[in-house]
């Protein structure tokens, strides 16, 4: 994979979604408009919620979770 595409998937994956979420939200509510704010602000939420989520999944792959540990001490 070449650095291109790499960031070209990159951006269309994590930050195309937003702007276009963002530029649907500000032509339909407006820029005085409170509510748009508030659904962008929860998408970034999720967004880190769901990032600290497979980082934290991605630790317990590489290090075996607690459950097999526990386990391999029965045995």
């Amino acid at each position: 994979m070449s650095f291109l595409q790499a960031t070209v998937e990159h951006l269309s994956h994590k930050w195309f979604p937003i702007l276009i979420i963002g530029f649907l939200l500000w032509t339909k509510f407006g820029f005085a408009s409170w509510e748009a704010y508030v659904i962008l602000g929860l998408i970034f939420f999720i967004q880190n919620y769901h990032f600290k989520l497979g980082y934290f999944a991605s630790i317990l792959e590489n290090q075996g979770t607690i459950y097999e540990k526990e386990s391999e001490m029965e045995e």
